[in-house]
């Protein structure tokens, strides 16, 4: 039973603001989504990387990204380039294998983390995702921005990635959802809607999804003190 790995790379970053999509941004001199490719790389339970790319994108071939066996095109939205990412993996796999999906712009993601991920995650069919735990006090409110009750924040989450599921019945769970027209912002979504329940696995703070300056200005101040270390 082989582990998959998925990156969707199809966004253009609107909100980094930047003259490319955010995952080319360089990052301790390489691009956001080859030290994502890399972390995945470098686990000895993944089995090979797929990645999904904008067909008019012309920033991959020119940075030279590496370490994928194959390319797929990107959808219109974030569900689709999965799903076409699952649809040319299924090609590839044993009907059993699992894939482990992560984002782009996530290149501080620790390896003690993924191996917990595949640790607790594979246990059963529901899979797991990595989140952060939330420290702060949480409100709830209306469309007017009045607070309608403050939520219990031992038991909220921030979803991250990676996320890992049994390739066919995330495949399956994610067609079924976008059949639906049902909104998914992350696999775990699509298990959901299909009646699983995906265990929350938790990770170090650092891996934060890079989508503001901000963001990769914290994610520089990260790497130089690891490295200092």
């Amino acid at each position: 039973m082989k582990i998959w790995a998925f990156i969707p790379a199809g966004g253009v970053g609107t909100r980094m603001g930047a003259a490319m999509p955010k995952q080319y941004l360089h990052l301790g001199g390489q691009p956001l989504v080859q030290r994502s490719i890399n972390k995945l790389n470098a686990h000895k339970r993944i089995h090979a990387v797929v990645a999904g790319i904008s067909k008019h994108d012309t920033y991959w071939e020119s940075h030279s990204i590496s370490g994928v066996s194959a390319v797929t095109w990107a959808g219109d939205e974030r569900a689709n380039t999965v799903l076409a990412g699952l649809n040319r993996l299924i090609e590839l796999a044993h009907k059993d294998d699992w894939v482990m999906v992560h984002d782009a712009a996530r290149p501080l993601v620790e390896e003690a983390d993924i191996d917990r991920l595949v640790q607790h995650g594979m246990k059963t069919d529901d899979g797991g995702l990595l989140a952060i735990s939330v420290t702060d006090t949480i409100k709830q409110t209306d469309n007017a921005r009045i607070i309608t009750r403050t939520l219990e924040r031992s038991n909220i989450w921030r979803a991250a990635t990676p996320q890992i599921f049994p390739l066919r019945l995330l495949n399956r769970c994610l067609q079924q959802a976008i059949d639906d027209k049902v909104v998914i912002t992350d696999e775990a979504s699509a298990m959901e809607h299909g009646g699983y329940k995906p265990l929350v696995i938790p990770c170090d703070s650092n891996n934060i999804k890079i989508t503001t300056p901000d963001d990769l200005e914290y994610a520089h101040w990260v790497l130089k003190r690891k490295e200092s270390l």
